[in-house]
């Protein structure tokens, strides 16, 4: 059995992972900041409640699918599972960009959301399985800023995307950031 291992560069791996994540998380907290526009823009068809589900879907699905998505990532490995997020993610987007009505928004929402989970479960064991053992902690802490960084910038750049491209550009620059860091 080969005991020395070769280990990617830790620092390249955590900012990787750290922009992939960022990027993720964004596409959960653009929501909050033009929740009310969004609930205009749909006229009739969304009221507060259920608008709110537009951010509660998130944690709804990251509970239902948090067991499942450990065993998914036993049996692809973390670095697929990352990759399968992308797809769902921009899938979720797309979806959610051309969104009708209020529902299929909310639809879309949970797809995005099941990207967010896959992300939460298989960013670290992607740290575990890519970075040599003494690096693990200084990766997991650069890591560990995704959602910290993904809210601030879902706050603070969805008002001034919102205004230049409008509700469609902000479901499509987003998604787009994903895949560009998943790759």
């Amino acid at each position: 059995m080969d005991t020395n291992k070769k280990y990617a560069n830790w620092a390249l791996i955590a900012i990787a992972m750290l922009l992939f994540g960022t990027a993720i998380a964004t596409v959960q907290y653009k929501v909050p900041v033009v929740m009310g526009d969004i609930m205009t823009n749909m006229k009739m068809d969304m009221d507060a409640g259920s608008a709110s589900w537009l951010m509660s879907i998130f944690t709804f699905v990251g509970i239902i699918l948090a067991l499942p998505t450990g065993a998914l990532a036993k049996k692809f490995g973390p670095k697929t599972m990352l990759l399968a997020a992308a797809v769902v993610v921009a899938i979720g987007s797309l979806i959610g960009a051309f969104a009708g009505n209020g529902t299929i928004l909310v639809v879309s929402r949970a797809i995005e959301g099941v990207a967010f989970i896959f992300v939460t479960i298989c960013g670290p064991l992607a740290v575990q399985k890519y970075v040599a053992p003494d690096k693990i902690g200084s990766a997991t802490g650069i890591w560990a800023l995704w959602v910290c960084l993904g809210s601030v910038l879902g706050g603070v750049l969805t008002p001034t995307l919102y205004a230049a491209t409008g509700f469609v550009g902000v479901w499509i620059i987003y998604a787009a950031a994903a895949v560009v860091f998943a790759i």
